[in-house]
C-alpha cells in the first residue's frame, strides 16, 4: 500500500487521501472491498466502506460517515484514494486503507502507517479600524454634555 506520510487541508475544505497498491492478482474480477479507517489500523472504525461485485468496475458505497467521504480511485485500477468534504478539525488524525479480495482469492491488504490528515483552521486578516475609532477619548467630556450619573 502506498500513501504519503501527511495531507493538510484547512477546515472546511475538502482534501483527497491518496491510496495505490499492487497485489499478486494481475488480473482478478472477483468481488473486493476498499475499506478506510481512521485512528488505528485494521482496529479502527470505518470511515468508509464500498463493495464491487464481480467484474464490475462500481464499487457501490455501502459507507459513508456522515456522507462526507467519496471514494476517487477504483479499485479495480489499484487506486483506493479519497475525498473528504466539509473538513472539520475533529477529522484530524491518521488514516488507513484497506483492500479485501474475497472469491477465489482471500486476501486482504491494508497501510500499516496511514496517512495523516491534518486539518487547521483558517485564519482570517483583522479588518482596518476606522481612523475615528482609534482617536484618543478625552478625559473630560466636552463643554455641554453632563456627567452620567450611575
Amino acid at each position: 500500500m502506498q500513501v504519503p506520510s501527511e495531507v493538510s487541508a484547512v477546515a472546511g475544505d475538502a482534501a483527497v487521501l491518496p491510496c495505490t497498491f499492487t497485489h499478486p492478482h494481475r488480473h482478478y474480477d472477483g468481488p473486493l472491498t476498499a475499506i478506510w479507517r481512521a485512528g488505528e489500523p485494521y482496529a479502527g472504525p470505518q470511515v468508509f466502506r464500498c463493495a464491487a461485485a464481480r467484474g464490475s468496475e462500481l464499487c457501490q458505497t455501502a459507507l459513508s460517515l456522515h456522507g462526507r467521504f467519496r471514494l476517487l480511485g477504483n479499485p479495480r485500477h489499484n487506486d483506493l484514494s479519497l475525498r473528504v468534504e466539509r473538513l472539520a478539525l475533529a477529522d484530524d488524525g491518521r488514516y488507513f486503507c484497506r483492500i479485501e479480495f474475497s472469491g477465489d482469492v482471500h486476501d486482504r491488504y491494508e497501510s500499516r502507517h496511514g496517512v495523516w490528515l491534518r486539518v487547521s483552521v483558517r485564519l482570517r486578516r483583522a479588518r482596518r479600524c476606522d481612523r475615528d475609532a482609534t482617536r484618543p477619548v478625552p478625559a473630560h467630556p466636552p463643554q455641554g454634555l453632563s456627567k452620567l450619573s450611575g
